[in-house]
């Protein structure tokens, strides 16, 4: 897949964005293989290792590399990228043992009340160079596309066809794709656009029922007129 969508000449892919759970060699080695940025979620007991950036004695020898293990509940290391009441957002560059490179590593601190840690998450990308809000943002836009997924299969009926044509299977996924872009701009034009736009396509659905109905009852009644009403 990674192959043919490098074809296409209109995608200009930033990176693969992966849940935890395709954090593996072989997947990493394979999208950084294609010259791909892999950008996923470490689990909290990620076996990594902090960076000797300091003077190398004077000995024979291999150079000092590695300086300790990376411990998450001390971040002295780290360098802090933004900082909120509710969210702390740190990152550095580590050594991966488990893939033998160097990614970087950003880890989100939520915040409490009382200003304690009360839990963490741990994102990676192995571009090093890339920011640290670039790869939050990037994973985060990974939810977006699941909602879409979620929408066309539960509301929309993108399960429910009796086809078997590979030509008539994409055209009904084409049909139910449009609608939900159909139902999201009419819903972006409702509330005048913006970032704090909250999508139902399940009350956009209930909504047009319940239209649909009183317009029914109305017109057997011969009130069609006051449906504005």
């Amino acid at each position: 897949m990674l192959l043919d969508l490098r074809t296409v000449q209109q995608l200009d892919l930033a990176a693969v964005v992966a849940d935890g759970n395709y954090a593996k060699e072989p997947i990493v080695e394979t999208v950084t293989g294609h010259g791909l940025p892999f950008i996923s979620r470490l689990p909290r007991n990620a076996n990594l290792n902090d960076l000797y950036t300091g003077e190398h004695p004077r000995r024979r020898g291999r150079k000092k590399k590695f300086d300790g293990k990376v411990d998450f509940s001390d971040l002295q290391r780290f360098d802090l990228v933004s900082a909120r009441p509710t969210e702390r957002v740190w990152t550095q560059v580590v050594w991966s043992v488990q893939w033998a490179r160097e990614v970087r590593a950003v880890v989100i601190q939520q915040i409490g009340k009382k200003g304690q840690v009360t839990g963490y998450a741990v994102l990676f990308s192995t571009a090093v160079t890339m920011p640290a809000h670039e790869v939050i943002a990037l994973y985060r836009s990974r939810f977006e596309i699941e909602l879409i997924f979620r929408d066309a299969k539960q509301f929309l009926g993108g399960q429910d066809v009796q086809l078997r044509s590979q030509q008539g299977i994409e055209a009904h996924w084409n049909v139910v794709l449009l609608t939900l872009n159909l139902c999201r701009l009419e819903a972006l034009r409702a509330a005048g656009g913006g970032q704090d736009l909250v999508f139902s396509l399940e009350d956009m659905k209930r909504r047009a029922y319940n239209a649909l109905l009183a317009q029914v009852i109305l017109s057997n009644l011969d009130l069609s007129a006051r449906f504005e009403e």
